[in-house]
Parts: C-alpha cells; structure tokens; sequence
C-alpha cells in the first residue's frame, strides 16, 4: 500500500513539476488562471497560411508565428495570410491590407472580448464560438463598426474618387452595422451587402449578394482557404502611414499603390486619362 502511495506521490510531482516548468517556458505567452488551474495565452492567435510578404513592424511573418494585441499587420501586394485565433475565429486579410486587433481580452473560447480593426484593404472573418454576451467582439473600419456573435462575414476598405469607401458582406448571422458618420443603425442579415462612402451625407447602398456572388465566396480555393470580397469598379488601394493614422484609421495616404480593378468594358484600352479623352471627343463629333 505504501508502494502505491510513493508512487502516486511521485507521479503527482512529476505532473506538478513539468506544469510549472512549462508556464516558467512560457511566462511571455500565457498567463496562469487560479480559479480554473488554466494557462491562458496572451497573443490572439497563430499564422496559419501565408503567401507573400506580411509584416509586423519591421518584422516578417512564417507560418506558425505569433499574434499580439496591437500588432498592426500589413500585407504587400500580391500577398495573403490565413490567422487561427485563440477562440477558433479564422482571419484572412488580403493584398495591400492593414489589420490590428484592439482591446483584446481572452478568458475562454465562449468568454472574450476584442474589437477586429480593418485599417485598409480587405479582410473575411469567420466567428465560430458565439460570445457569452452581445458586443463582446467587434468588427470596424473608419466609417462602420458592427456586434458580431457567431458571424462569418467579408469587410473591404479601400478609395474610390477620392474618398474612402466600406464594403460589407454577410455570410452568415445577424449583425446591426453603424454608420460612424451619420451613426445610423444598419441591420443584416444573411446574403446582405452593404456599402458605407466617406461623407455622413451620402446614403448608403443596401442590397443582397446575388448568386454569382454567393456560391463565389462559400466555394473553398484550398484547405483554409476562401474568397476574399471583390473590391468595385476603380477602386483603389492606398498605402497609408499607420503611425500617424492609428488604431482609428485616420490615415494620411504617403503614395498611391495599385489600382484593384480594370474597366468594366474589355474593348476599352490605355489608362483612364486615354479613355476620358477619347470619350470627350466622340460628345463633340454629336
């Protein structure tokens, strides 16, 4: 009996020993909870796939590398990176992107809380364990913010005439999106989409995905992998200077980038000045 005894007060210690070693391995990214005996992490989540260039500060992610709070991601042209957060929410940002998550606050899967900022470009975020309580976790861009629960939806930010336009895609769920500028109540649901353009004046586009649309962004390109949300026609990306613009996405735009679309007419040709000029002249021939 007491040979049983030792042994099991030789396990227990064994068990006990590499418990503590391994929060001593890793203080930086976990913290121990007393009530639940738990290690909870405190980055948000891991980089699952990645394509391209995408940095964080002057650094450069791989895959398996991992996601603070306020850690502003940036993604290059022609770039993609596929984020596994803590709480099993998939986060995928597109070329040309600018993402930080703020306020971010993790006890459990069900119990967090954290606001999923899109700066610029494009973002899908697919939320699979709905939260403890409503607005726990919010989405935003400068001009719209949204509740989400269980939710998988499609946000772009990007330029068109000068001004800067959102983009929102409902996959799945109900959210209620405002309007920062006009603080007007938007509520979606699924197949919803809805564009918000810089400026409280202008009314907002609601309509639902048509089925082009909606069977484009279900369809799986690759294991972890789905359709970013297309940006409309002209749009444009800008690289913009994210010390000066902040977590607010205030932005100061440095220099433009890339034009994400072409024109919507395949016989047309040469760049839009060309274009511009050769329609004047044909106004004047009438």
């Amino acid at each position: 009996m007491k040979n049983i005894l030792s042994l099991s007060a030789l396990i227990f210690l064994i068990l006990t020993s590499s418990a503590v070693f391994a929060l001593v391995d890793d203080k930086k990214d976990y913290t121990l909870d007393l009530k639940t005996s738990t290690l909870v992490p405190k980055f948000i989540g891991k980089v699952k796939i990645i394509r391209g260039k995408v940095l964080v500060g002057e650094n450069e992610l791989a895959k398996g590398d991992k996601i603070y709070p306020k850690n502003v991601i940036v993604t290059s042209d022609k770039s993609f990176v596929v984020i596994d957060l803590v709480d099993e929410t998939v986060l995928s940002l597109g070329p040309l992107s600018e993402f930080t998550m703020e306020n971010w606050g993790f006890r459990n899967k069900s119990d967090r809380e954290g606001t999923l900022s899109l700066i610029k470009g494009k973002m899908r975020v697919e939320i699979k364990m709905k939260t403890k309580e409503e607005d726990q976790l919010k989405i935003k861009s400068p001009l719209v913010a949204m509740g989400i629960r269980g939710t998988e939806v499609l946000l772009n930010n990007s330029q068109v005439k000068g001004k800067w336009l959102t983009q929102v895609a409902l996959i799945e769920g109900k959210v209620v999106l405002i309007n920062k500028a006009s603080e007007k109540n938007i509520p979606m649901t699924k197949d919803d989409y809805i564009e918000v353009t810089e400026g409280a004046d202008v009314a907002e586009l609601v309509r639902k995905l048509n089925e082009g649309e909606i069977k484009k962004y279900n369809t799986v390109i690759a294991p972890g992998e789905k359709h970013l949300m297309d940006y409309p026609p002209m749009a444009i990306n800008e690289v913009v200077d994210t010390k000066e613009a902040g977590t607010d996405g205030g932005a100061l735009v440095k220099h433009q980038a890339v034009e994400q679309t072409t024109f919507s007419n395949p016989k047309e040709s040469g760049n839009w000045k060309d274009n511009l000029n050769k329609l004047n002249e044909l106004r004047k021939k009438r």
